[in-house]
């Protein structure tokens, strides 16, 4: 015969069943990183096609980031502005790089006489780009990258073109800044508005004279 339980004998307390686990800190900045990823690259598709609207001479367009290891090709307004990136990725030397590293605006009037460059420029001669113009990204205290354009003729870039491209890339800078951008761009995010530097006289190749801002 089995044992009738004391009733004045308190049961044993059931073990708490453990909480369910909250995400993990690298989920919730994976998602953060992916949220910002995704509006950077809209941000900067709208720039590209902005410029190619805006900047007289202007065919083809892309945006280099630099800053997070390797510089890539965030947006391009076509795959012949990419590749024209690759090329200068490849040959670890060119205009947007020089741009986007070293924050003053390189312009080649003609690939076909530039010396400066010559994988690239014998690269772009063969793909039937004649002209670039790339402008410096600015952000807080570095640049972070730069707006490259591109063309099939010769000289394509007038002083008007190169005030314009100056603007536009800052238009990059201040929306990229104003999105509040998760992933920090060599210090772009959460930084007021650029200084405006339409005009700035510091640009590779030509020696125009803009007016005072």
């Amino acid at each position: 015969m089995s044992a009738t339980p004391d009733p004045s004998t308190p049961a044993e307390p059931t073990p708490a069943q453990p909480n369910a686990a909250p995400a993990s800190p690298p989920m919730a900045e994976t998602g953060s990183r992916v949220a910002g990823d995704v509006a950077r690259e809209e941000i900067l598709s709208l720039v590209a096609l902005l410029a190619k609207d805006t900047v007289a001479g202007a065919e083809e367009v892309s945006v280099t980031l630099v800053g997070e290891g390797d510089p890539f090709t965030v947006a391009s307004t076509d795959p012949l502005a990419g590749r024209m990136d690759a090329l200068q990725y490849a040959a670890g030397a060119g205009p947007c790089l020089l741009a986007g590293t070293g924050g003053v605006t390189q312009l080649v009037e003609d690939v076909t006489a530039e010396v400066r460059w010559p994988a690239f420029a014998r690269g772009a001669a063969e793909a039937g780009v004649r002209s670039v113009l790339s402008t410096a990204v600015p952000g807080h205290g570095a640049t972070v990258g730069s707006v490259n354009i591109y063309s099939r003729a010769a000289a394509a870039f007038d002083a008007r073109s190169r005030q314009a491209a100056h603007e536009v890339a800052e238009v990059a800078a201040a929306a990229l800044a104003e999105a509040g951008n998760q992933r920090s761009v060599a210090g772009l995010t959460d930084r007021p508005p650029p200084v405006s530097r339409a005009g700035d006289p510091r640009v590779a190749g030509a020696a125009p004279q803009w007016p005072a801002v």
